[in-house]
């Protein structure tokens, strides 16, 4: 990892010294044209293949010259393809104009079927081949004012007659700023060159539509998620710079656009092209400074735009031949912005080696789409001053940023779910500790709370034994013996059962009353209505709290006490356990402020039990009760849940 910034830089250089040697392999074709005229003696005829008409060909410049009428005419020759600025000779010519380029095919060894290909003649032409009109693309014209540009790729099927043929092209050039044959005129077998113009078609074609369903397919994403949109600033960017950019492929290479909508004009194509052209631009800055604003600062972002959208101004409201001018500007500058931001990569590379070693792939996917930019405007520009033949490379630019761009955002969108998923993970984790301590918490305050013994109760009780002893031993020792059974129960710190058996639950509470009845005698009456046959689970010191109310808060505030009534029985799906008596009964603000769960003076037994209940069955006390009427405190235990209670125990 430590050496990831010099293997980056290498693998830039080996890819621009590539790019390099296609361009110059590119660029040695084979010239078979001399003196006007292509000698097939000289050079194996094309079965099954085809050659470029690449050479010297006879040119006359602002003239229109028919088929068949060259004689004493004065023979200048200039190098196809390229710009008629200059001819073989050295003289030179305007850039826009008009003329007629004349090829003789010489020596044709038999008749043929073959094929012409034209793929870009600036910016109208007509072929004549043997003095017949094969082609005519736009309007060919002397003036600016009957010229209508074309430059629409075209594939011509004719029969060669054996002997000397004549190519004759009158072209015009009002609008564009370079004119003349800017590509190679292909020529040979008619099978051949129509399958290099189907592969053409269809590598066009497949990039523009990887680039355009990349766009929408993040686009819908944008549309339909709220989150992403939220999460992901630069996906609406994304969307529609690949949408835009691969539409504006459409124009270029075979001008697929022309071949969906052939009633449209060349300057028709050129404007909506050049429109989604100067769109794409304006979305990619705005990506680039989304995704990374080191890179590219909001000002530098803001200042470029600005100067990119004035692109809009002269295509919507100047003529072809004026905003020609400015596409060109655009061309460099464009190809320009994006050598900077590259340049940009690189030297942020070499300064800052540990960021790029944190998120390697996230980086490379960035510098591989700027690159693509660069690649697609360069590549564009070359073509565009005639110094490459095919825009092979523009094309496979397009598809190369798309999938960069989509791939960089689908990779931070993974980052950023795997970060909220190790994040959630430890948000449960953390949670889940927090539940365990809360409820080691409350196990400990509950225990602490149903250890509290009211002093007066041991005293009182502690007194009586005392009183006892003498009197009748026999019955201070079962005091004694009742009150250690409960202390025990109650001092039990370290039982961690949730679950007491009803037998143990009635013993304890029956150790309670025993010690109770001691003190009060006749005053307190006690009554047991338990169901035979009850054996359950229930959580511990759920009942002696509510007999303890009863008679402390219910019965004792009078002086001649009363009946506690302790009942456990079955009804239909639960367990029902009641206490009840007929003391003073209980205020409703009390009753009210208990099943809220408030803090008082008191009630702290019932609320504790309560809140228990509440907690293991989600329903807790019910209390019902009215002054001087008596009090009825029940729960309920569902049968269904004391079966899992029972299988816990176990």
């Amino acid at each position: 990892m430590k050496n990831i910034r010099w293997v980056f830089v290498f693998m830039s250089i080996l890819t621009a010294v590539g790019i390099g040697f296609y361009y110059v392999f590119m660029g040695n074709s084979t010239l078979y044209v001399k003196d006007g005229s292509l000698d097939f003696t000289s050079i194996e005829w094309p079965e099954r293949s085809y050659i470029e008409l690449n050479g010297e060909w006879e040119f006359y410049y602002n003239e229109l010259i028919q088929p068949g009428h060259f004689e004493g005419k004065e023979k200048r020759y200039i190098k196809v393809p390229g710009i008629w600025s200059r001819d073989v000779e050295g003289e030179t010519y305007p850039v826009k104009g008009f003329g007629t380029y004349r090829l003789l095919l010489k020596n044709v060894p038999k008749e043929s079927d073959v094929a012409l290909k034209k793929t870009s003649i600036r910016n109208a032409s007509r072929i004549y081949i043997n003095g017949e009109l094969m082609a005519e693309d736009g309007v060919v014209s002397e003036t600016l004012e009957e010229s209508v540009p074309g430059n629409q790729p075209q594939l011509i099927f004719l029969r060669l007659p054996e002997g000397e043929t004549e190519i004759v092209l009158h072209v015009s050039n009002h609008e564009y700023v370079h004119g003349g044959i800017a590509r190679p005129l292909q020529f040979g077998d008619p099978v051949a060159l129509q399958n290099r113009h189907d592969r053409n078609l269809l590598f066009e074609f497949s990039m523009t539509t990887v680039s355009v369903l990349v766009g929408l397919l993040y686009l819908i994403l944008y549309l339909s998620s709220s989150y992403y949109r939220k999460e992901e600033p630069a996906v609406l960017s994304l969307s529609l710079s690949t949408i835009f950019l691969g539409l504006m492929g459409t124009m270029y290479g075979e001008r697929i656009l022309g071949i969906l909508f052939p009633s449209l004009s060349m300057d028709g194509i050129f404007r909506i092209g050049h429109g989604l052209a100067a769109s794409a631009m304006l979305w990619m800055l705005s990506l680039f400074h989304k995704l990374y604003e080191d890179f590219l600062p909001r000002l530098h972002k803001n200042v470029l735009s600005v100067i990119f959208g004035m692109m809009f101004v002269f295509i919507l409201f100047f003529p072809l031949h004026i905003y020609m001018y400015a596409l060109q500007f655009y061309f460099y500058f464009s190809t320009m912005v994006f050598f900077v931001l590259w340049v940009r990569v690189l030297s942020w590379i070499f300064r800052r080696r540990s960021d790029l070693e944190k998120n390697i792939t996230e980086h490379l996917l960035y510098a591989a789409a700027i690159f693509s930019a660069f690649l697609f405007y360069f590549d564009e520009m070359l073509y565009s001053i005639g110094n490459t033949d095919t825009m092979h490379l523009s094309f496979l630019a397009i598809g190369m940023y798309s999938v960069a761009m989509a791939s960089l955002l689908l990779y931070r969108y993974t980052l950023h779910y795997r970060r909220s998923r190790e994040l959630s993970m430890e948000l449960m984790q953390t949670l889940d500790e927090l539940a365990k301590q809360h409820n080691m918490v409350e196990e400990k305050e509950m225990s602490f709370l149903q250890a509290q013994i009211k002093p007066h109760f041991l005293f009182n009780t502690l007194n009586v034994i005392s009183s006892q002893i003498l009197v009748d031993p026999e019955k201070a020792h079962g005091l004694v013996s009742s009150l250690g059974e409960y202390l025990h129960a109650k001092f039990d710190f370290e039982n961690t059962h949730k679950w007491i058996h009803l037998e143990e639950e009635l013993s304890m509470v029956g150790s309670y009353l025993e010690l109770e009845q001691s003190r009060f005698e006749e005053r307190l009456r006690v009554i047991w209505d338990v169901e035979d046959n009850l054996h359950f689970l229930l959580p511990p010191f759920t009942l002696q709290p509510l007999v303890e109310n009863a008679i402390r808060h219910g019965l004792m505030e009078t002086m001649e006490g009363g009946t506690v009534k302790i009942s456990v029985y079955q009804k239909e799906k639960n367990y029902i356990i009641s206490v009840s008596d007929d003391g003073v009964g209980i205020p409703e603000e009390i009753v009210r402020s208990v099943l809220e769960k408030e803090e008082l003076n008191r009630g702290v037994g019932l609320i504790n039990v309560h809140r228990r209940l509440k907690h293991l069955y989600e329903e807790g006390l019910h209390i019902e009760s009215g002054l001087d009427e008596g009090t009825l405190v029940y729960f309920l235990i569902p049968v269904e849940d004391v079966n899992t209670n029972e299988i816990c125990a176990d």
